[in-house]
């Protein structure tokens, strides 16, 4: 099974193929670039693995939380490939592929770095290869969110997965009621969720698939808003 992912959600999109559980070629792109080399991003690794279009099998797309123009581009065409191709067709929220993707069981908070000094995540609990999502979707500061974990998991671990480079910014070390993990790889967490929701007949339906948004759009506020 040839599998094509597509990551727009987080400020560093990329573009991966799969091959099973293998894999086979990625491209990251810089900051807030999806928009631009997604597209060239794709071609790039279908050429260097010299895979074909009409060989691919599924399409793997984030659907956030995130980036709300990288989220919206991300889908467009990821379902513009499904019907084009007649490719099935997998959603993937960010912070659930974490959760999911991680090698231990217990209460899992992924974070994604966002915008005004707070991070989008959602708390888990994880048993094998299970997953139950314990909360809405969060767009908070990192000590709201450590306080939402006290107060409804009391006397609970909690295992923070952080962005790279944020562990110093954010950890105080004599706070102990949670553990903390600081690299997820994004395109296996995303090939794996993806593999599970297809051999679970789970996959979803172009028409309806639909972004997730926990916050309003960065606008500069000099601009005129218009509601959407």
């Amino acid at each position: 099974m040839i599998i094509l992912g597509i990551e727009s959600a987080l400020p560093q999109g990329m573009v991966f193929l799969g091959e099973d559980e293998k894999i086979l070629s990625s491209r990251s792109f810089s900051s807030f670039s999806s928009s631009v080399q997604l597209i060239p991003g794709i071609e790039s690794v279908l050429n260097e693995t010299g895979i074909s279009r009409d060989r691919l099998d599924l399409v793997v797309v984030s659907t956030g939380p995130g980036s709300f123009t990288g989220i919206r581009i991300g889908l467009s065409l990821a379902k513009t490939l499904a019907f084009c191709l007649n490719l099935a067709v997998v959603g993937a929220p960010t912070l659930d592929c974490i959760a999911f993707s991680v090698p231990f069981s217990g209460y899992i908070c992924p974070l994604i770095k966002a915008y005004r000094n707070s991070f989008f995540s959602a708390f888990f609990k994880k048993e094998k290869e299970k997953i139950q999502k314990i909360s809405n979707y969060l767009f908070l500061s990192f000590e709201e969110i450590s306080k939402s974990a006290s107060h409804f998991l009391p006397d609970k671990k909690v295992t923070f997965i952080l962005p790279p480079g944020e562990r110093g910014n954010l950890i105080k070390e004599d706070e102990d009621f949670f553990l903390i993990e600081d690299k997820v790889s994004i395109q296996k967490a995303f090939l794996k969720w993806g593999l599970m929701r297809f051999f679970s007949k789970m996959v979803d339906d172009p028409l309806t698939l639909s972004p997730i948004y926990v916050s309003e759009p960065l606008i500069d506020r000099r601009v005129k808003r218009w509601k959407i």
